[in-house]
């Protein structure tokens, strides 16, 4: 992500995609103490594929040393940047990567790079997820599944973060694309062996390419999830709410707890997140999961179950 250390104090600024500085605190998101400053002094904005600096104050903005005379400037890595003639406060570009998603702890200036898929503090502590569904984010933490929008406030490790997305506007609007309608050009394999003791999952694209996940523990979930969504459509249960199964129900009969079966969810959204599937593997709601919808089939010696969308 772009980044910008404060010359004197050494502190980190992690960039928002649009990102304002000035004197108005309650309204830039990084303030600014000169009295030369402007109350909205400039932006920071990532534009195409480069972080790009925009004047909108009365005296100036300087990079380099150099006045920002077009009122607008291409930002590289080692710039310096001061918003007053006298010079006053500077900043260093430290990093020119494109936006990412993060957490920040204000208190302690901290931040946590965000993937679209997170397992929060770790695997072996999960305490929450935070990860990317369509282009929404989505937070999980114990029963509770809502949407995360920009500046919202988490508590992880008893403590208060904040999150920031960085979506841009190009990127929401290729993901959208690309999910639109692509789910239906792959199917779902479960090889379950006689004794239902290993699950093997792969999926096949309809131009016949293959992608084997292998045998792993938490396909077992998505057996468990795929089998419910077959169960329903049996009872004719309307296909929206096709395979929900609550929690609790779902580890007792994994022989898991919570914890556990987060950190199995996190794994499998993280590998099918590898191979850039269209959507996440398993959806939640209050106190339920499901497999998400997409055709799938299962295979147990001769026997055959598939489930095909309509």
């Amino acid at each position: 992500m772009g980044i910008l250390m404060n010359s004197k104090t050494e502190a980190l600024i992690q960039l928002r995609s649009t990102h304002s500085f000035g004197r108005d605190v309650n309204n830039c998101d990084t303030g600014l103490s000169d009295s030369l400053c402007s109350r909205n002094h400039c932006i920071i904005e990532y534009i195409g594929n480069t972080w790009v600096l925009i004047d909108h104050s009365k005296n100036g903005t300087y990079v380099n040393n150099k006045k920002v005379e077009a009122k607008r400037v291409s930002l590289n890595k080692d710039d310096t940047l001061t918003f007053s003639k006298k010079g006053g406060e500077s900043f260093i570009v430290i990093s020119t990567e494109p936006p990412q998603p993060f957490l920040i702890n204000q208190s302690k200036n901290h931040f946590i790079q965000l993937t679209s898929n997170n397992i929060l503090p770790n695997e072996n502590h999960p305490e929450l997820l935070i990860y990317r569904h369509n282009f929404e984010w989505v937070l999980e933490h114990d029963k509770t599944v809502k949407k995360l929008y920009s500046h919202d406030n988490i508590t992880l490790n008893k403590e208060s973060w904040v999150f920031f997305p960085n979506d841009t506007i190009q990127d929401t609007v290729t993901h959208a694309i690309n999910g639109l309608s692509s789910i239906h050009r792959y199917t779902l394999y479960f090889s379950v062996s006689l004794n239902e003791e290993n699950v093997q999952v792969s999926i096949q694209h309809h131009d016949d390419t293959l992608i084997d996940f292998g045998y792993k523990a938490h396909h077992h979930i998505l057996l468990i999830l795929a089998r419910q969504r077959l169960l329903d459509e049996a009872r004719c249960i309307p296909d929206s709410e096709h395979g929900w199964i609550a929690n609790e129900v779902l580890t007792s009969e994994l022989g898991i707890d919570t914890s556990h079966l987060n950190t199995h969810i996190y794994r499998l959204r993280k590998a099918f997140e590898e191979i850039k599937f269209p959507q996440t593997p398993v959806e939640r709601r209050f106190g339920e999961l499901r497999l998400s919808t997409c055709p799938f089939i299962i295979k147990k010696g001769n026997t055959n179950e598939q489930y095909m969308m309509q």
